[in-house]
Order: structure tokens, then sequence, then C-alpha cells
């Protein structure tokens, strides 16, 4: 059996011609388990909520947003339990006519378990442009700083792409 359950407020603080403001509330739970004859034993119920709470502040005439984030989930899975939260931390702008779209973020999140203790921050860079109205192309930076139980990790990913539209 499982039941889901979101709640999403969104406010805008003020809508000026030169600022734009707005913050953001999100809360989801799941709770998910298996009965057995109809009794749910231990062990076998989960529970997932997840909060997120944003500020945005949009310069319309500078074609640019930024946005600063909390984050945090906490579960149970069975008989274990883990939380993860850490802040975020976005910024996009558009350029030469808004053909060119970029977007810089950042984030860290610490995960607590019984079992572990994993922190990781991330550093994201995106790029896009439009050709002609009928090319995009697209590349994507990530940075990953993994510090782990078993020791520290960095992983990097790049992916440039091409779509074309008719």
């Amino acid at each position: 059996m499982s039941q889901n359950a979101n709640i999403n407020i969104n406010y805008v603080l003020s809508q000026k011609e030169d600022v734009q403001q707005n913050i953001n509330l999100n809360y989801a739970l799941a709770d998910v388990s298996n009965a057995e004859d109809g009794v749910v034993r231990i062990g076998n119920a989960s529970t997932f909520h997840n909060g997120n709470i944003s500020y945005t502040v949009g310069l319309p005439n500078r074609n640019m947003n930024i946005t600063t984030a909390m984050n945090g989930t906490l579960n149970t899975i069975g008989t274990e339990n883990s939380s993860t939260w850490g802040p975020t931390m976005n910024v996009n702008k558009k350029f030469l006519e808004n053909t060119l779209s970029t977007n810089f973020g950042a984030s860290y999140n610490t995960n607590n378990s019984t079992k572990s203790k994993v922190s990781v921050a991330n550093l994201r860079a995106n790029l896009s442009y439009v050709l002609k109205e009928k090319h995009n192309f697209h590349l994507n930076v990530i940075q990953l700083f993994k510090r782990l139980s078993t020791g520290n990790r960095n992983e990097l990913t790049i992916t440039l792409g091409h779509s074309y539209s008719f």
C-alpha cells in the first residue's frame, strides 16, 4: 500500500518592472508499506519526507534570475533512518538577444544515516545557444566532490550536444 501527499506554496513578494521576488515552499510525503495477512511487520514500512524552500530574485531588465534554496529529506526505510539536507544557489542569465542562455549552480548536501555519513558538493554550468531558430547547441559541465566514509572521490561530467528543429 502507498500513500502520497504534496503541497506547494508560491508567494510573489514583488513584481516590479526592474525587480521580481518570490518565495516557494514545497513539501512531499510518501508512505509505503507491505502488509502480510493485513499486518505490517517491523521493517516492512517506509516513509519519505522531502521539503524545499527557495527565494528567487528576478531582474527582467538584465535577463537574469538568482535563486537560493534549502533542501531537506528525512527517510525511514524499514528500520534504517537517514537524513539529507543542504543549500543550493543558482544564477541564470541570457545574452545576445536571448539566444545564449547561461546557468551556474552550486549545492552542498550532507547525508547522515546509521551506517554512513556522506557529503557532496557540486558545481554546475550550462550553456545553450540557439542559431537561426533551428539549431540548439548546448554544453553542460558538472563537477562533484564527494566525501565518503571510505574516502574522497571527485567526478567530472561534460556533455556537448546539438539539436535541430524542423
